[in-house]
């Protein structure tokens, strides 16, 4: 058996990941700020990493970690009531030591083991590599858009012995019936440029740069509530030029047997033989 999501609201968990220990959420920067409270996670992954590398690493993740913030945030909805179960599955204190949700700890694993990584098809196999050419610099990265980031939390977490669902949202459909999308999972909008209103939709930051914010609410005056860089902000839906799209979570299976997490990371996604000697030639040329 595993958690049960039809009985787990994670709306009722909200709070908790937004607001209630005074921070909204996750914030990209926040490693970069205290890299030793985060370098062991990162060298469990890059294993050829010292330690001036883990700063510029961190530094990376500041300057395109907004979508993996986004979706590490929705783990923390799910397993507010599952403290324990969450350590167990992810070797990560469900907590910090002051008591506030671990948000951090799980962003800078997520990153650090799925930086880069990209779907590529082998015929008909769809498989994992590892795009060296990504990255901008050692401390500017590109970002990840919806089919890497799809890619690389659904990956991550069946990694994890969970099941996820990362979907394509219209927004013609959040427009018209949001409640009943946000009901069913987390919802993450990303936008260019980057313009955030205050709640009475007053522009209070601007950018040309592309933003992801996980969405904790849409208010009467049709402003959907973010999270950014660990505060609250707003944005306007039918408002950004370049791109405006969004994407749903769906936490499918969350088993509380080791025996089924390993099933789901292991055994539920086979791949012959070929496809693996492919993988593995084309990642090591």
């Amino acid at each position: 058996m595993g958690i049960e999501k039809d009985i787990v609201d994670y709306r009722d968990n909200l709070n908790f990941v937004f607001g209630e220990y005074g921070y909204y959420g996750g914030n990209q920067r926040y490693p970069s700020e205290h890299i030793d409270d985060y370098k062991d996670l990162v060298y469990n992954h890059q294993l050829n990493f010292g330690y001036e590398n883990v700063i510029d690493f961190l530094q990376k993740l500041n300057s395109e970690g907004c979508t993996y913030t986004a979706f590490a945030n929705s783990v923390f909805l799910y397993f507010r009531d599952e403290p324990e179960l969450f350590e167990e599955i992810f070797e990560i204190p469900f907590y910090t030591i002051d008591g506030r949700p671990n948000i951090h700890a799980l962003l800078v694993d997520f990153y650090s083991s799925m930086d880069n990584h990209n779907p590529k098809y082998f015929l008909f196999y769809k498989e994992d590599y590892v795009d060296r050419k990504e990255d901008y610099s050692a401390i500017k990265g590109s970002g990840a858009n919806d089919v890497q980031i799809e890619w690389r939390f659904e990956r991550y977490m069946r990694k994890h012995g969970i099941v996820v669902d990362v979907k394509r949202i219209k927004k013609e459909k959040i427009d018209k019936d949001f409640e009943k999308y946000f009901s069913r999972g987390p919802i993450v909008v990303s936008t260019r440029p980057n313009t955030l209103y205050d709640m009475n939709g007053k522009a209070v930051f601007d950018s040309p740069n592309g933003h992801a914010m996980m969405v904790t609410k849409k208010c009467e005056n049709g402003l959907l509530m973010v999270s950014s860089w660990g505060r609250k902000y707003y944005v306007k839906p039918n408002s950004y030029e370049k791109y405006e799209y969004y994407q749903q979570v769906i936490y499918k299976d969350i088993p509380r047997s080791k025996f089924k997490r390993w099933f789901v990371a292991k055994v539920r996604f086979p791949r012959p033989w070929w496809v693996k000697l492919s993988v593995w030639a084309y990642n090591n040329c």
